[in-house]
């Protein structure tokens, strides 16, 4: 976690590997990981405000009540993701795919950006 955080070991546009890790209430704001597989991990109650995750895979993964507000998740797949509680808000999601992911309680606002057509639940659905 710390060398996330502190981003010494990433190498630009490369793919990273960060599949079924735990970081629950990790704080990684700004984090610059666009194509990151976070596939089946746990980020819950983590801060990744700011960060940027385009085209990351986070399928099946855990994000309940995490901070992504201004996160780039353009073209990210959040497929069957838990965002139960989740920040989205200035979030941009264009291009996310977002099938079977739960987003009750999640928090948007209108400053975040959606997929086209998709319609967001409202609080408590």
């Amino acid at each position: 976690m710390a060398a996330l955080g502190r981003q010494k070991m990433i190498v630009d546009d490369a793919e990273s590997e960060l599949e079924r890790v735990d970081l629950r209430g990790a704080e990684l704001d700004k984090l610059n990981l666009p194509r990151a597989c976070f596939a089946h991990a746990n980020l819950d109650d983590a801060s990744l405000a700011k960060a940027n995750l385009a085209k990351a895979t986070l399928s099946d993964t855990t994000l309940r009540n995490t901070d992504l507000s201004g996160a780039n998740l353009r073209e990210a797949n959040l497929t069957g993701a838990l965002l139960d509680g989740a920040i989205l808000r200035g979030a941009d999601l264009s291009k996310a795919e977002l099938q079977d992911a739960q987003l009750a309680w999640a928090i948007s606002d209108r400053t975040t950006k959606w997929p086209h057509g998709f319609i967001p639940p409202q609080p408590g659905e």
